[in-house]
């Protein structure tokens, strides 16, 4: 039987820019007989990985579904004469108990980012992908949930069957986060690592946050949504280095961090525990900034968007029409439609 390794992020740890690479290298992997199920990635090179490998639809799915496809992953690991499958998705975390009896001798790699770095690049991804409304100020998602939810997770499965690394550069195999996987994968691999200096799926700029922030109360074609996404995340221009922490709050942040990852690192020990520490004891804060985005960047915005995305006009201007008064900026509406008129 072939051996099952199941990277499962978590979130905001990464995760897209190692699948990009696994993907980009899967007929490298298939010489060193590691099989990678392919999936799709976006213009920027997103994806949620290959759940679908496994689950047909990873949120609805039966076990009997996975045991189906199970069988048929055997078979086209015997067929590219491989002795590894390889999987990859953070829609994994909350099947991991699932995915323990489907699989019972897989191992499960998750990296562990410091909640305080978590907590504002979680609140990002949550405007990004998950329609958030609510100011970061008014955010009250626990910034430990990650490692609740993984103490849960490993004390329910077995500690012996996770290998848990920590997020952060100084704790990286060459300072490269795909080398350090690749190399937990299975030692030797990271020298198939050339050039990955380029970034996937990084955090939205100030404008393009409240941009999407203001987008949110709309409700938007799945299909639109995505392409805004997009093109909001191709956005160089604008702030791109700023935290919407307050400096004390951010202090009273960084002590509560360092707390949660030695309780945590004390019962599920993280490899590079110690550079994981040292990075938040040390680390500076990014210039504190006030969440707010001018009536000319929101205008900028708009006309590119209105320009590089297919059906956003008709899109935006049928959203309009069906909506309320607007809590978030509500004057921005006028600013919206004039530019959807001319």
């Amino acid at each position: 039987m072939a051996k099952v390794v199941i990277h499962f992020g978590p979130p905001k740890t990464g995760t897209s820019a190692i699948q990009k690479w696994l993907v980009e290298n899967e007929s490298a992997l298939k010489q060193r007989k590691i099989l990678y199920p392919q999936h799709q990635t976006d213009s920027n090179g997103v994806s949620s990985g290959n759940a679908t490998a496994i689950f047909n639809n990873p949120k609805k799915d039966k076990p009997r579904h996975a045991r189906e496809n199970k069988l048929k992953l055997k078979e086209s690991c015997q067929l590219n004469n491989c002795n590894t499958l390889l999987f990859s998705s953070e829609l994994f975390m909350r099947k991991l108990p699932e995915l323990a009896k489907l699989y019972p001798n897989a191992r499960f790699i998750g990296y562990i980012r410091a909640p305080i770095d978590l907590l504002e690049s979680d609140y990002n991804q949550l405007v990004k992908r998950h329609s958030e409304t609510n100011a970061f100020t008014e955010n009250d998602r626990s910034a430990d949930w990650q490692l609740d939810m993984l103490s849960t997770l490993i004390d329910d499965i077995g500690l012996d069957r996770f290998e848990l690394r920590a997020y952060c550069p100084e704790a990286f195999l060459n300072g490269d986060l795909v080398a350090d996987f690749l190399n937990t994968v299975r030692p030797g691999l990271e020298s198939l690592v050339k050039d990955n200096t380029k970034g996937v799926n990084p955090s939205y700029s100030l404008q393009s946050l409240e941009f999407k922030r203001w987008l949110n109360q709309l409700s938007l074609e799945r299909t639109i949504e995505r392409d805004i996404d997009k093109y909001l995340q191709s956005l160089t221009n604008g702030i791109n280095s700023y935290s919407l922490l307050a400096p004390d709050e951010y202090e009273t942040y960084r002590k509560a961090s360092i707390n949660s990852l030695t309780q945590f690192n004390s019962k599920y020990p993280i490899a590079g525990f110690e550079h994981l520490l040292n990075h938040v004891t040390n680390k500076q804060q990014k210039p504190f900034v006030q969440q707010s985005i001018s009536d000319d960047d929101f205008t900028h915005i708009l006309k590119g968007l209105l320009n590089s995305v297919s059906g956003a006009s008709t899109g935006l201007k049928e959203a309009l029409s069906q909506s309320n008064v607007l809590a978030n900026a509500p004057q921005r509406v006028k600013l919206a439609e004039a530019l959807l008129n001319n």
